[in-house]
């Protein structure tokens, strides 16, 4: 750019400051905005002081310093380089020019990326940073997926100093989206019913439109859920670091893998009751009425169902000093809460745990008692909660969201070696999946553990050979066995995960029976069961927007004629060619354009989704849905919070060897350095 002088004229104000950056940036100096002077009449500026941003007068030696915290300032040295310029007749004019420093200047062009009017994104990379906010991806990620682009990705963030100047305009995107959010997430799912007819999504507005509400979900994950899924599902809500602190409440299943998948999710505006009365409702209706068996949750004051995890940890909260000083008590407890097999025996057990160890005063104790029906195993052992004991698979859900397709093609195309060469076995490993075929083999090894003694004609009981089975511990264990009426049950009652216990498979091998009855394989589990095909994103084909595509294509080229031009710039011949070439695409490009024909769009009719406003039956529209306000969080106070074992009991200090001080160690002790 040329030096600025005095009478040079600018068709704006920002043309002035961009001519006069770019001028800087070859000298190696940076700039900044000072005063400025605005009309009387009009309040527009008509006066502009554009100075060095080393202008401050240097610092005094020994003045104190107002305090901060590792914040770098510009070292000013009262430099007079600037340009002032004036609106005159519509245009602005140079009135005021100094080019001299006095301070040395940038020379080494890597290092001018640091001064602070030249830091930013040019416009095209700004578009190439949108797309992939847009797409949620991250330039680290970018560059494993797609090596061809690696290079440039490496020297764009060499350029701009990746890990502020990207990060800084990623959150400037982010503050620009953050108005219409909820307005774009109807506008998609409004979208997303053209390409499913069977997605089903609510919103439920308040009086000023501003979403209070919301419940989808998609086609295949309702379809799964009537067939074969609908007999247990987890449910908990969970806070998301997002901007309206929204609880987020997953309906999650278990897929016939033994894995985690989605049947629905939503966000609430709170966590009260009649929320959770708009979600369950929504949720039946969206399953065409088809309430689930069994469910399970941490909501235990909205659903007067509390979970052993759960408990369990307000357990350790409450009792932790109390169990920290009596490890023998810790040990009964687990006994008689883990191998307990039915409600009248664990009564038995807690009334003389308590006697023997005299904890009958302790409100806990008492409060744990109190719910006994809502955590301890043995009153729920008859209802199907297969392999979980807790909402954990709500709160890790996100871990499993991409391991469907992997578990289909281990049970379609990949063999397993028996562990035995029984019968039994080799038709699990026919029927199940192959997930479910591990957890029966997990069951099936233990048989060699017990032992069988014939107590009636058709009653066994079988013993451990050992001091202790994992599992099912040091007792014995009752089975019920009529062969000839394919009729077996066992009073350890952990048919809970539809498949048999290691007991009734040790009376199959002692009685000879070599199949497993039909009425004791659940079809969810088999390879029959339906294929779920919720969250395999992967086997769907990624489609990138015609937009986007424009973009990334504009990137690569220009990064490639811009390698062309270093290599033609330095000679005649080579600008001849690259000439030649350039006039060739250009006719080429005009032809192109002139035999294209662009295709009509065809109209399309947009089905009404379901709202709970005062016309459900209206089509929502998306651009007067207001986002909704943020949300309270909920929890105790810190007054109220309860104190965990080691506030309760502080860890004990050593003493000093040498005179028994807690205020020392041996080393150094004063006695020892006098």
């Amino acid at each position: 750019p040329h030096e600025p002088y005095l009478g040079m004229r600018y068709d704006t104000l920002l043309c002035a400051k961009n001519h006069y950056n770019a001028y800087t940036l070859v000298k190696g100096f940076s700039i900044r905005s000072s005063t400025s002077r605005r009309s009387l009449y009009t309040n527009e500026v008509e006066k502009q002081l554009f100075v060095c941003n080393k202008f401050r007068k240097p610092k005094v030696d020994g003045k104190k310093a107002p305090k901060q915290i590792r914040r770098e300032t510009i070292k000013g040295t009262n430099c007079k380089a600037g340009m002032i310029i004036t609106l005159m007749e519509s245009r602005w004019q140079v009135v005021y020019f100094i080019a001299e420093h006095n301070h040395p200047l940038i020379t080494k062009p890597s290092l001018t990326k640091y001064l602070v009017s030249h830091q930013g994104i040019p416009k095209e990379e700004e578009n190439f940073l949108r797309i992939l906010h847009d797409s949620n991806l991250e330039i680290a990620s970018l560059s494993k997926k797609m090596p061809s682009l690696r290079h440039d990705i490496d020297s764009f963030c060499r350029a701009n100093d990746a890990t502020n100047t990207i990060s800084n305009y990623r959150s400037r995107m982010h503050a620009q989206t953050r108005g219409g959010d909820m307005a774009e997430t109807i506008s998609y799912f409004t979208q997303k019913r053209l390409d499913d007819p069977d997605f089903y999504f609510i919103v439920l507005l308040d009086e000023e439109q501003r979403v209070q509400n919301l419940f989808w979900v998609d086609g295949a994950a309702r379809k799964a859920y009537e067939d074969d899924y609908s007999d247990c599902i987890s449910f908990d809500t969970t806070y998301l670091t997002n901007q309206y602190n929204m609880p987020f409440a997953p309906f999650i299943g278990i897929n016939r893998h033994g894995q985690s998948f989605m049947l629905g999710c939503g966000f609430l505006r709170d966590e009260k009751a009649t929320s959770f009365d708009w979600l369950f409702e929504t949720y039946l209706d969206a399953m065409h009425g088809k309430a689930p068996q069994n469910i399970i949750t941490d909501q235990d004051w909205a659903m007067q169902a509390s979970i052993a995890k759960h408990i369990m940890k307000k357990a350790q909260e409450k009792l932790g000093s109390l169990l920290g000083r009596r490890p023998e008590l810790v040990g009964q407890f687990n006994e008689v809460v883990d191998y307990s097999l039915t409600p009248k025996e664990f009564e038995q057990s807690w009334t003389q745990m308590i006697a023997v160890h005299d904890v009958a005063s302790n409100k806990h104790i008492a409060w744990l008692y109190n719910i006994r029906a809502t955590w301890v195993p043995c009153y729920f052992k008859n209802c199907f909660f297969p392999f979980l004991q807790s909402t954990q698979r709500s709160e890790g859900f996100n871990v499993v969201l991409k391991r469907y397709g992997g578990n289909d093609y281990r049970t379609d195309h990949l063999q397993v070696r028996p562990w035995s060469s029984y019968p039994i076995e080799r038709q699990a490993l026919n029927v199940y999946t192959r997930d479910i075929y591990y957890k029966f083999r997990e069951q099936f090894e233990k048989i060699g553990r017990f032992n069988v003694r014939k107590l009636a004609n058709d009653i066994y009981e079988l013993y451990p050979n050992r001091k202790y089975c994992c599992e099912y511990g040091t007792r014995t264990y009752k089975v019920t066995a009529r062969v000839e009426e394919d009729s077996y049950s066992c009073e350890c009652c952990n048919q809970k995960d539809g498949l048999l216990c290691c007991h009734i498979l040790k009376i199959f091998t002692h009685c000879s029976v070599d199949e497993i009855p039909q009425d004791y394989i659940m079809k969810r589990w088999t390879q029959q069961a339906i294929r779920e095909e919720v969250a395999r994103e992967e086997e769907k084909p990624d489609v990138m927007p015609n937009q986007s595509v424009k973009e990334i294509r504009l990137a690569n080229m220009s990064s490639e004629l811009q390698k062309v031009a270093r290599e033609a710039c330095g000679t005649d011949a080579g600008k001849q060619i690259v000439d030649k070439h350039v006039h060739a695409m250009h006719t080429e490009l005009s032809h192109l354009k002139k035999t294209r024909k662009t295709p009509k769009k065809a109209a399309t009719t947009v089905p009404p989704a379901k709202t709970s406003t005062t016309a459900p039956s209206q089509p929502v529209d998306a651009s007067a849905v207001r986002n909704p306000d943020r949300s309270a969080t909920k929890g105790r106070t810190r007054k109220r919070r309860f104190e965990n074992a080691l506030e309760l009991r502080p860890k004990r200090r050593n003493k000093c060897a040498l005179c028994g001080s807690k205020d020392h160690n041996q080393t150094t002790c004063p006695s020892k350095l006098v």
